[in-house]
């Protein structure tokens, strides 16, 4: 059964902007809540970066961290 949902513009302009040619606003709102992935499945994703370059991955990240921090 159909359901009326009230959304505000911003929300509205940005189901939008999701929205592929021929797709209904339910059919946006379905797959953008529909997770096909378990988060198990991201296990071991990084393993075969070089140990180098997962350092300078780790660092850059702790650095925006840092960053968020001294703005709040």
């Amino acid at each position: 059964m159909p359901k009326t949902v009230m959304l505000s513009e911003q929300a509205y302009k940005a189901l939008l902007k999701e929205k592929k040619k021929g797709e209904s606003f339910s059919d946006v709102v379905i797959r953008l809540t529909t997770s096909k992935t378990k988060l198990s499945d991201y296990f071991g994703i990084w393993s075969d970066i070089p140990d180098a370059e997962f350092q300078r991955m780790l660092e850059a990240m702790q650095k925006g961290r840092k960053g968020i921090r001294a703005r709040i």
